[in-house]
């Protein structure tokens, strides 16, 4: 439930900013949810070959997932305003 909260939140931080520089925010808030679940599978697939399965697999999901909304926040912030 937490992690739609952050998912909803950071959806809406990344709309006001494109919408801030003029720019659809579609794009970048799909982007932000893709990057945040596979990010997160690639944790849990990569925790699961460290650690075994189970649940000690679940931080390192959790580490790929803040690593892919740091990325997809940071995507979305460098975006070029449009001119006019």
């Amino acid at each position: 439930m937490l992690e739609i909260v952050a998912i909803v939140y950071l959806g809406n931080k990344i709309h006001n900013l494109m919408k801030s520089k003029g720019i659809k925010s579609l794009k970048y808030v799909l982007l932000m949810i893709f990057m945040w679940l596979g990010f997160e599978f690639i944790g849990v697939i990569i925790g699961t070959i460290l650690v075994g399965g189970g649940l000690a697999a679940y931080p390192f999901g959790i580490a790929g997932a803040v690593l892919g909304a740091y990325l997809s926040y940071n995507i979305a912030k460098n975006a070029r305003a449009k001119s006019g």
